[in-house]
């Protein structure tokens, strides 16, 4: 089975650190050949220009019971990176 994934960034520099490194999205993707353009390319601005990218943005209020997971959620985040930080002070 072969497929491709089309994706566009509006940070590439993203793609050389961390988390979103592009050899780990690429396994996490199950994908095997990189082809990086770069949007002023005339092949890739056409496409742009032609394809406009239809965007829905979607505000949900949080419920008092969702405010509370989010809260404990970013607490336990904010404890673990302290804890991190402490351990290795380099």
């Amino acid at each position: 089975m072969t497929g491709f994934i089309k994706a566009l960034s509006d940070n590439p520099q993203a793609f050389t650190s961390g988390f979103f490194q592009v050899e780990k999205v690429m396994k996490n993707l199950f994908v095997r050949r990189l082809y990086l353009w770069p949007r002023f390319h005339a092949t890739v601005s056409a496409f742009l220009e032609k394809h406009k990218p239809e965007v829905i943005e979607l505000h949900l209020h949080l419920t008092p019971s969702m405010l509370a997971i989010q809260t404990a959620a970013l607490d336990l985040i904010n404890t673990c990176l302290k804890e991190l930080k402490r351990a290795n002070p380099t």
